[in-house]
């Protein structure tokens, strides 16, 4: 059986007090035991003369006033312990008491010099006797025994032992009541800790254990405790992490993906519709579908490697001629949509002086309300050469994953993974021209 903490704290401390009275108990009580024989050995002692002369030896032939207790007896033995001559008893004159000490057979070993001191049993309504017996030299070799009963002493060691066992069951109750209390008041803290780890255990790893302190036992152990959650916190808070950027690497991946496989399937469709008559456009369909196939190997060769290695490609940034990919993106969607006019136009100009529009330089004041007409205006209705918009969408790349750390938009920057430091030029065209935070639109038309 198994018992809890509880019970054996309870069971040790009463088990302790059990024995720590019994042996007080068994201590007072041979104690007091040994005052009163010796006291009465004494008697005995003081009473030998007095019960030789009193027998007809030398000696007084009377005793003193209160030398002896009512009920003392004295006999006159023959070695193998027979009586001789009637007993004399001190008592009252009108007493009929037939009480006498059971001499043993055969008689305990002693002297005259010094007696035996021994404990017999009585009869005749006393229970027992304190007896010395000698051998007496004036009486032949004769025994002499000297008895006193000891009923008083009895009874006092009786009274002795009936009130220690109250007493005892007394305390052992009041200290099994404060022992309950102490334990439970001291294990108040463990029951705590046992509700957090439920709590814990139910899945709310941000809970810490209290009392957490170096100062006790407990609070040692809620200090371990807790250093243990905050890592198991730690390892877990990692893991759903590194689950959440696998989900969001395929997700990405998945929609990466798709952009390829449909530049391959229109351009698929142009060499079948007879692009391979011109030799121009089935170069570029040749070209197209070749480096669409190697995007799609690089996607997928980062997918085997997050989902081996749990984690991202090391960040690489170089120059990227955007020419060339607005090139390929405007022949991608001619590809994918042949009947729509598509063209690419340039615009050639030094580079700003500021990063939010062009320079002193580039652009010539109003004069008099009749501007000239300039590409980006500085100011609100000042004519502007530009005549089509064009409206740059980052695609296959949720809003808050680019775009989550600019505070101008309602993005979370949490989830900001393409930031300003990856993304800058798209960042720069954001804080330039607008921001068109939580923009959705079909797949449908993205994939247009």
């Amino acid at each position: 059986m198994t018992l809890s903490l509880r019970g054996r704290l309870l069971i040790g401390v009463i088990a302790l007090m059990v024995v720590g009275l019994v042996v007080s108990s068994v201590a007072t009580y041979l104690a007091l035991q040994n005052f009163l024989l010796n006291r009465v050995d004494d008697q005995l002692t003081n009473g030998r003369s007095v019960a030789v002369g009193v027998l007809g030896g030398p000696g007084p032939s009377r005793p003193g006033p209160n030398q002896f207790p009512l009920g003392t007896v004295i006999e006159l033995v023959t070695p193998d312990g027979t009586l001789i001559g009637d007993p004399l008893r001190y008592d009252f004159p009108s007493s009929n008491s037939t009480a006498l000490p059971v001499v043993p057979k055969p008689l305990p070993t002693g002297t005259e010099a010094h007696p035996a001191n021994v404990t017999l049993r009585g009869t005749g309504g006393v229970s027992q006797y304190r007896a010395a017996i000698w051998p007496e030299d004036s009486f032949r070799g004769n025994y002499v025994v000297l008895a006193i009963p000891i009923d008083d002493v009895v009874s006092t060691l009786n009274q002795l032992l009936a009130r220690e066992a109250v007493i005892s069951i007394a305390l052992v109750v009041a200290m099994a009541v404060i022992a309950l209390l102490i334990v439970q008041f001291g294990l108040r803290p463990l029951q705590k800790m046992g509700a957090v780890a439920g709590v814990i255990a139910a899945g709310d790893y941000s809970r810490r254990v209290e009392p957490a302190t170096s100062k006790t036992e407990i609070g040692r152990l809620g200090l371990a405790l807790n250093a243990m959650l905050a890592q198991i916190e730690a390892a877990f808070a990692q893991r759903t992490a590194s689950e959440r950027r696998l989900r969001r690497f395929i997700a990405d991946a998945s929609h990466e993906l798709r952009t390829p496989l449909t530049s391959i399937r229109g351009y698929s469709e142009m060499l079948r519709r007879g692009a391979s008559d011109s030799p121009s456009d089935a170069e570029l369909a040749r070209r197209r579908i070749e480096e669409e196939s190697v995007r799609m190997s690089t996607l997928v060769d980062d997918m085997l490697l997050i989902a081996r290695l749990d984690q991202g490609r090391p960040l690489e940034s170089q120059p990227v001629d955007l020419q060339v990919i607005a090139r390929d993106a405007a022949a991608d969607a001619r590809a994918v949509a042949p009947q729509r006019e598509i063209s690419v136009r340039q615009m050639i100009g030094r580079v700003a002086d500021t990063i939010y529009g062009w320079g002193k330089n580039d652009v010539k004041e109003a004069n008099g309300g009749r501007a000239k007409a300039v590409p980006v205006p500085t100011r609100v209705g000042d004519p502007s050469t530009i005549k089509h918009v064009f409206l740059l969408v980052k695609e296959n790349r949720t809003y808050d994953q680019v775009y989550g750390d600019m505070a101008q938009g309602n993005g979370d920057a949490n989830l900001a993974q393409f930031g300003a430091r990856v993304t800058p030029n798209q960042h720069s065209l954001a804080k330039q021209f607008g921001l068109y935070d939580n923009a959705y639109d079909i797949g449908t038309n993205s994939a247009e």
